[in-house]
């Protein structure tokens, strides 16, 4: 709902379903799933167990639905509704399965898998109280040990970002954005070329996958050209009249 508030005010629904919707048929940049296998040993199990435990909760999602004597059982409904938030999360892996896409597609399924190997695990031991207990207490300790280790982690982050906030020269615009002594001497330098053509008369384009960085702190803003790289340009794709340049 906040989305759709966001949309509405800023007037660009149509846009949005332009270049997020329609344009999908449009997109050109794809990484085939297959190059997982290039990114080491953990990357390559992951690839095999992604489509493999989706397989199977495919099936156990059919039959919880289809048997109605654990249709309604907590988790059975627990594992219905994390399928659904799976599929949901796994589709952003298509066309691109590099690894930032994979690492952000699979979180979800990766915690059903975590979920279903619980409830396996509870079944078989029901009847022994003390590995239960056992078993309950391992996972428990587990995920609050991954709790304190993520936040101790987090702690350090913030700490290391905010020294690099008070170290670095800001650029308009880009305040609260970290931005290394390289980039920053290399946008000040392209700015600066831009704000010299401009007291020319000139305008300037950049055609190039870095373009926002460089034009956003002249306070400028061109569209479709700032948006220059391999991918959904809408749904006329890269023919849209407005990326031609006219003299």
């Amino acid at each position: 709902m906040l989305y759709c508030i966001y949309l509405s005010i800023n007037n660009i629904w149509a846009d949005f379903l332009d270049y997020a919707i329609f344009g999908v048929s449009t997109f050109s940049n794809t990484v085939p799933y297959d190059k997982l296998m290039s990114y080491g040993k953990l990357y390559k199990v992951l690839a095999y167990l992604i489509p493999t435990a989706l397989i199977i909760m495919t099936f156990v999602y059919i039959l919880t639905l289809w048997d109605k004597t654990i249709r309604e059982k907590e988790w059975a409904r627990r594992l219905r509704i994390l399928f659904i938030y799976d599929l949901a999360s796994i589709v952003v892996i298509y066309p691109i399965a590099d690894r930032n896409h994979f690492g952000v597609g699979t979180i979800c399924t990766i915690l059903t898998v975590i979920y279903l190997v619980y409830e396996i695990g509870k079944y078989y031991i029901r009847n022994k109280e003390k590995t239960k207990f056992a078993l309950k207490t391992f996972f428990r300790a587990t995920a609050i040990l991954f709790l304190m280790a993520y936040s101790i982690r987090g702690i350090f982050n913030i700490a290391e970002y905010i020294k690099i906030i008070n170290n670095q020269n800001s650029l308009s615009h880009f305040n609260m954005i970290p931005t290394d002594e390289v980039l920053y001497k290399r946008i000040e330098g392209i700015d600066q070329f831009i704000l010299n053509q401009k007291e020319e008369g000139k305008k300037v384009y950049i055609l190039d996958t870095m373009a926002a960085a460089f034009i956003i702190p002249t306070g400028e803003y061109h569209k479709n050209y700032d948006m220059f790289n391999i991918g959904n340009f809408g749904t006329r794709g890269e023919k849209r009249n407005n990326r031609r340049f006219r003299k």
